[in-house]
C-alpha cells in the first residue's frame, strides 16, 4: 500500500513541524509538502496532487476558507481539513459551507489528526 499523501499548509513554521512529525506513519501517511500561504497551498496542490490537505483557517494572503473553496473547485478529489485556533461550531460550519470535509481545532490530539486523515482518504 502507498501512503496517503497530505499537503499542511499552515502560517506558523514551528505548528507546521509539529504537525508533520505527528502526522507521519511509515507506509500510511506521507507529507508531500508544506506550504505558508493560501496562494502557496493552491500552487503547491496543483504540483503535488495530495489525498488531503491540512489548511489553516487563518492565512496570509488569501484564508483558509477562500484557498478551500478554490482547492475543491480546481482538485474534486482532494480531501481539505481545516484547522482553527477556536473550537467553535460558527467556525466549524464555515469551513464545511466552504467545500472542507471536516474542521479541528488546531490543538488536536495527534492520533485523532491521523484518524481523521486515514478516514477521508478511505483507510
Amino acid at each position: 500500500m502507498s501512503g496517503i499523501r497530505v499537503l499542511v499548509a499552515m502560517s506558523h513554521a514551528g505548528v507546521r513541524r509539529c504537525i508533520q512529525e505527528d502526522l507521519e506513519l511509515p507506509g500510511s501517511i506521507e507529507v508531500v509538502g508544506l506550504a505558508e500561504t493560501g496562494m502557496g497551498a493552491i500552487e503547491a496542490a496543483r504540483q503535488l496532487l495530495p489525498d488531503v490537505i491540512l489548511i489553516d483557517f487563518h492565512l496570509a494572503d488569501i484564508n483558509g476558507l477562500e484557498a478551500t473553496s478554490n482547492l475543491v473547485r480546481e482538485l474534486p478529489s482532494v480531501q481539505v481539513v481545516v484547522l482553527g485556533a477556536e473550537d467553535d461550531e460558527a467556525y466549524r460550519e464555515a469551513a464545511l459551507n466552504w467545500g472542507a470535509k471536516s474542521y479541528l481545532p488546531t490543538w488536536v490530539a495527534s492520533d485523532k489528526l491521523r484518524g481523521t486523515v486515514l478516514s477521508l482518504a478511505g483507510c
